[in-house]
């Protein structure tokens, strides 16, 4: 019986593990390239060069939502339960 559980299971263990790991990868990536546009702001201020705000800001929307939207789902998803009862 429990090997049946955790068979049925699997695919919603699967379809979490695939969110976190899309949201493990977005934000790590977003605060490199902050920090990364930080330091060269702030570089950039101390030798006293004028720079663009050319910083991709439709990107940063896109990857903003995308994570939001990635957020919701598996909070979604952990809010289903997966009891053994279901199944039997």
């Amino acid at each position: 019986m429990e090997d049946l559980v955790a068979e049925l299971n699997m695919p919603k263990v699967l379809k979490r593990l695939s969110l976190a790991r899309q949201i493990d990868k977005i934000t790590p990536k977003n605060s490199q390239v902050k920090a990364e546009k930080n330091w060269f702001d702030r570089n950039a201020n101390s030798v006293e060069l004028v720079t663009e705000n050319d910083d991709g800001k439709e990107e940063q929307v896109n990857k903003h939502k995308q994570m939001k939207t990635s957020s919701k789902q598996l909070k979604t998803l952990q809010q289903v339960r997966m009891d053994v009862k279901d199944f039997a």
